[in-house]
């Protein structure tokens, strides 16, 4: 078995296999950049604090890219003097062993190749032993992240956010680099979701949303699974017919006396000579007479029914034809107003008859060629009682009209169930004296015909049964999903309340953290920091708060942003419950301008709180202000870089 498959199995085998000792952590041990096949930077790093040092400009910037670059960082924004770099080379320690590294920088998304061992030995077998990953999880193969992720601990992520959590996004929020506005708690990108950052700061808090999210997909696959049930269960329920039950108990009872009744129909038709004697031919005729008075009579109320229906059709027509004319004539009433109204606004200067000039001089109110007083609201007044009259008539006429309507409806059912009740009865008088010439004869139709109805309701409810069957087991099937949801989302409220529990319990010790820094800093350059008591990070919304506040001096901004992901890296190496790498890496502790002081401060606070903690833990920073007392071989990593002499050695 190689070391990718013990990488597999142990990453399936999960929690059970890990001892107390075992938590998530990074650390680099070794960065080699390549140009024309040779290191043109070569250094080893260390655990605990690793400090790179140097003057401006001088390439640690470019240095602090590369490690982001080889371990799945997404890079594109590479300065001029890394041009000539063909490659970036590293070899780093997870809990699950070493790991060597090795990725081409060119442009896009170039892939990372893996070797499980140390750096000389994967160097010794060339291009055998080595893997390739892709950054981005793909339909089959491993990605690169998901080998880092399970060789770091960390569990592989699952939801809509996190679906898309790659060691990229990861690392954004443990690199602190310059090029990021201080205010912003990940690094900068121009594409960025807020979805993924919540998911990345659930991530590193300990938050398995991996669980949650399992019970997510469980509950909608038992939702649509439930809703196709139910809609295939309303289906056949909707196909029984209204006198038959829809249980197999129920229709088989019904079967069980159609059978009964069946049985006893046959044993009188064997003994049709014992039950029908010469006495049953008057009661024959009587029967037959009475028969026929029966349907004469419901022949007569067929036809009064009828003629209520036809009538109640006409009135309806009528009704209908009024209501319209009432519509019109208020409509021709309201342009006959307006016309008046109009016309009693013209001012005539010739007579219309004879064309001669009439007075200019008219007194209002009074029609402009006769002379006539005009009462407007007596006109009015009139419009108005010929528009209520003709109103009032519709509203009569629309009241008879839903009158005559329900008549109707009544008159119709009545008649279709006298004409049911008239077809059933000429049938059996069909049956039991038309075509019958004896009382014997009628007697045994009589049973026959009995015998072919309830041959028919058998057959009918035989094939109901079987579907009475399937509806029996499609309610179980529904009891069951039902149960299986409501379990899920108990499930769900479980691991949402755990979730927010495990959060907050998380945020608090990282704000503590934070908090602590920020009062440590003797500067005095912000007053705020000297009573800090609250640290809040945003994953959501990409943002720091302390007590609230927000947006400080620029170089207070830095140290407020440096002091969170110190905050979260002291925090998740004092809670094993983290899934923190242990790892961080600062390349913007001198930026926005820090003064000497204040940076010799933040380094000896780095040194003093990371070397306090009992787990495993790796921070690297730069920094061209370099507190003397560090320069210690613990600590420093190459050499103090000139501007003779760069981190790129290309000579």
């Amino acid at each position: 078995m190689n070391s990718l498959q013990n990488l597999i199995l142990e990453a399936e085998q999960g929690s059970d296999t890990m001892t107390d000792l075992d938590h998530s952590f990074l650390r680099l041990e070794r960065l080699r950049v390549m140009a024309r096949g040779k290191p043109v930077y070569d250094q080893e790093f260390h655990a605990g604090v690793n400090i790179i040092r140097g003057e401006n400009s001088v390439g640690k910037s470019t240095i602090a890219d590369f490690i982001f670059f080889i371990l799945g960082g997404e890079f594109k924004e590479w300065k001029p003097a890394t041009a000539r770099v063909e490659e970036v080379q590293a070899q780093i320690a997870t809990p699950r062993g070493k790991l060597s590294l090795r990725r081409e920088k060119v442009e896009g998304r170039p892939p990372i190749w893996v070797y499980f061992g140390d750096i000389e030995t994967g160097g010794e077998h060339g291009i055998e032993g080595w893997e390739k990953y892709p950054i981005y999880r793909g339909q089959s193969n491993l990605s690169f992240t998901e080998v880092l992720f399970r060789s770091m601990l960390l569990p592989e992520a699952q939801s809509d956010g996190a679906s898309n959590i790659t060691s990229h996004q990861l690392l954004r929020l443990l690199y602190s680099d310059q090029r990021t506005p201080a205010p912003r708690l990940f690094r900068f990108e121009s594409f960025d979701k807020a979805t993924i950052r919540t998911a990345v700061g659930d991530l590193v808090c300990g938050i398995r949303s991996f669980e949650l999210f399992e019970v997510e997909l469980r509950i909608r696959e038992l939702e649509t699974r439930f809703a196709a049930v139910d809609s295939k269960w309303s289906a056949l329920l909707n196909s029984f017919p209204d006198q038959i039950g829809v249980t197999v108990a129920a229709i088989q009872n019904e079967i069980d006396s159609l059978e009964k009744e069946k049985s006893k129909l046959t044993s009188e038709i064997e003994s049709v000579d014992d039950a029908v004697d010469s006495d049953r031919n008057a009661s024959f005729l009587n029967d037959r007479k009475q028969a026929v008075a029966n349907l004469q009579k419901l022949r007569q109320n067929l036809a009064t029914t009828s003629r209520k229906v036809e009538s109640s059709k006409l009135e309806q027509m009528e009704l209908n034809r009024f209501i319209d004319h009432l519509n019109h004539s208020l409509s021709i009433l309201e342009s006959a107003e307006r016309t008046a109204q109009v016309l009693g606004s013209i001012e005539f200067s010739h007579c219309p008859s004879c064309l001669q000039s009439l007075p200019t001089e008219v007194v209002d109110d009074t029609c402009h060629l006769c002379g006539q007083e005009i009462d407007q609201e007596e006109s009015a007044s009139r419009y108005n009682y010929i528009r209520v009259d003709i109103e009032l008539q519709i509203k009569e006429s629309r009241q008879l009209l839903a009158q005559e309507l329900q008549g109707f409806g009544d008159a119709k059912r009545h008649y279709n169930k006298l004409q049911r009740n008239y077809e059933q009865q000429t049938t059996e008088f069909a049956l039991k004296f038309e075509m019958s010439n004896s009382p014997r004869e009628a007697f045994l139709a009589e049973r026959y015909s009995a015998i072919g109805r309830i041959d028919k309701e058998l057959e009918q409810l035989r094939r109901s049964i079987q579907r009475a069957a399937e509806l029996d087991e499609l309610s179980a099937e529904k009891e069951r999903l039902n149960s299986d949801l409501t379990r899920a989302k108990d499930q769900r409220t479980t691991l949402q309340k755990a979730a927010a529990r495990r959060r907050s319990s998380a945020l608090r010790l990282v704000s503590s953290k934070a908090a602590g820094i920020l009062r440590m800093d003797d500067s005095g350059a912000q007053e705020e920091f000297k009573v800090a008591d609250h640290v809040d990070l945003s994953f959501e919304d990409d943002a720091i708060l302390l007590d609230g506040l927000a947006n400080f001096s620029e170089s207070s901004n830095v140290f407020l942003k440096n002091a969170a992901i110190l905050g979260l890296h002291l925090a998740a190496c004092a809670d094993t419950d983290f899934f923190h790498p242990r790892f961080a890496l600062f390349d913007n502790i001198e930026d926005k301008g820090m003064t000497p002081s204040r940076s010799h401060r933040f380094q000896e606070l780095i040194v003093k709180l990371t070397t306090e903690t009992t787990l495993p833990n790796q921070v690297i920073f730069t920094t061209s202000m370099m507190n003397p007392e560090l320069e210690l071989e613990d600590y420093v990593i190459g050499p103090h870089y000139t501007e003779d002499n760069k981190t790129l050695d290309f000579s």
